[in-house]
């Protein structure tokens, strides 16, 4: 018997219906999170900013929250980050399960540059003198007065440093800038008869 082609009978029927509807589910996709840390100045303490990426579908609307920060505050170079509280929302948020809320990275601290300038000062001879500083580190600047409220590792590291020269100590970078002392003579002058 010959084997007939499907093409062969569709003359023997009527199509009632071009359209036709029915069920199917759309699970959630899995989505990770993973973070590129960036790195800082010494500040003193040990928080941590990181850029957050996915591998959710371009064009989703994601946003992305945590919580960072490194091993401890000190300058160094490669320093473990770590990533916590990663949480998602955004437009497209419920198409997806989020598979981790930890993450880790590395990133550097750097030094941070401390100037120390000498206040110009003026006196008349025989006054008592004072010795007057400050130090700048970022955007604080402190008037120091003997010195005495600035902190001794760094007195050490400022003395040991030339002046106009930059000392490299760690989490510091030591910048010594001269002042200029000026006495005026108020004594009268004698006069030799």
């Amino acid at each position: 018997m010959a084997s007939r082609s499907p093409e062969t009978d569709a003359g023997n029927y009527s199509l009632q219906n071009t359209t036709a509807s029915t069920t199917a589910d759309i699970t959630k996709r899995n989505l990770h999170v993973t973070a590129a840390g960036q790195n800082k100045v010494y500040d003193g303490n040990a928080a941590a900013t990181v850029a957050l990426a996915n591998d959710g579908v371009a064009g989703d609307s994601l946003t992305h929250t945590c919580t960072a920060s490194f091993a401890d505050k000190n300058v160094g170079s490669g320093k473990p980050v770590s990533v916590s509280s990663i949480a998602i929302s955004g437009t497209d948020s419920s198409n997806y399960s989020l598979q981790n809320t930890t993450a880790t990275t590395t990133a550097d601290i750097t030094a941070a540059t401390l100037t120390v300038t000498a206040s110009s000062y003026s006196s008349s001879a025989g006054a008592p003198t004072r010795h007057l500083a400050e130090h700048t580190r970022g955007s604080r600047t402190v008037k120091l007065h003997r010195r005495r409220h600035l902190h001794a590792q760094w007195q050490r590291d400022i003395h040991d440093c030339p002046n106009g020269h930059r000392r490299d100590t760690g989490q510091l970078l030591v910048v010594k800038v001269n002042g200029t002392l000026t006495v005026s003579d108020t004594t009268p002058p004698q006069l030799i008869w």
